[in-house]
């Protein structure tokens, strides 16, 4: 684990930060992104500098010394005061599975799933993750399965990658095996909680399709502090979405001018309150806005009906980017979700 954590900063693909005086990390982008001045760390250790061996491994003994004697903190000002240790070690009374939750075989077990979807084409998971799974099999190829693989698997990676042949239709199906057997684990009051961040509609579109599709309703969302390192140049927002759904009965056919009215005051009433109590940017505004949205849609989810046809999620949520534009006092604006 040290080794792999200070690969990270033992490449030329990454740059020294002069404001922390440190050297950065080479996913800060989440690709391979090769910089104009690249930085040369020593992977071993010095008595300054940052992400080398060294440095890893004192991180991973004081996150194993923190799993066995566990604690809270608060601050109290300008010092943090630590509670005395937890009665119980992290992990003692849990059990970690490496698989593909589309072969998870238990059936109504779960009270809550709590997990983090792929990003359509935002992210190629496995082609990252080759950068430390080609030192790792090194070591790990004769005592485990996984490992004996040259490169960590592409197809069965849920991902919209043109290499791999595999196109928005393929990543919305692969989506919903994944909800469809997430919802057969879970408990019928169990509920699915996950974060999700893309500034593509057409993502928002497949993911809201996958999950409304195989029975889900969203009951809540909520906005969280976003990963800064994934946001693009000009992406003026600083939360994600949390969103939560549950197992849905049924839905309730809904006309789309119905339906319209229903988002517009509702994207306008959550702008109206958010500006009157928080001082946030109009992007991080369209983000709530939308988790709002969404959650009024999937309620009819595969009955909206426009002009005598049946509404997609993917034509949903593109009118919805629409309508929180409208819903602004200053016209129309760039929302970035």
């Amino acid at each position: 684990l040290s080794f792999s954590d200070a690969l990270r900063g033992s490449t030329l693909m990454t740059t020294y930060q002069t404001g922390s005086n440190a050297i950065d990390h080479i996913f800060k982008s989440n690709s391979f992104d090769p910089p104009k001045r690249p930085a040369e760390n020593n992977p071993w250790g010095a008595s300054e500098g940052s992400r080398n061996f060294e440095r890893a491994y004192e991180r991973l003994k004081k996150g194993i010394e923190y799993g066995n004697a566990p604690y809270d903190r608060d601050p109290d000002g300008d010092e943090i005061m630590k509670s005395p240790p937890f009665g119980k070690p992290v992990g003692e009374d849990a059990e970690i599975y490496q698989g593909d939750i589309r072969d998870v075989e238990y059936e109504n077990e779960f009270d809550a799933v709590i997990t983090d979807p792929p990003y359509y084409h935002n992210v190629m998971y496995s082609e990252l993750a080759d950068y430390f799974y080609v030192w790792q099999r090194l070591i790990l190829k004769n005592k485990y399965e996984f490992f004996e693989p040259k490169h960590s698997p592409r197809k069965e990676s849920i991902v919209s990658n043109p290499a791999e042949q595999k196109d928005a239709e393929t990543f919305e199906q692969e989506l919903r095996d994944a909800f469809k057997n997430i919802k057969r684990a879970l408990k019928d009051n169990g509920i699915l909680t996950f974060t999700y961040h893309h500034s593509d509609s057409e993502s928002w579109g497949e993911l809201l399709e996958a999950l409304c599709h195989v029975g889900f309703e969203i009951t809540a969302s909520y906005p969280i502090t976003a990963d800064l390192d994934k946001l693009e140049a000009g992406e003026s927002v600083s939360f994600d979405i949390i969103v939560v759904a549950r197992p849905r009965d049924e839905t309730v056919p809904i006309s789309w001018n119905s339906l319209r009215r229903e988002i517009y005051r509702t994207a306008r009433r959550t702008r109206q309150r958010l500006e009157e109590s928080r001082d946030i940017s109009r992007g991080d505004i369209g983000v709530m806005e939308m988790g709002e949205c969404f959650r009024k849609y999937s309620k009819h989810h595969g009955k909206v009906q426009r002009d005598g046809e049946i509404m997609s999620a993917k034509d949903v949520v593109q009118e919805i980017y629409g309508i929180i534009q409208e819903a602004s006092d200053i016209g129309v604006e760039d929302v970035f979700i």
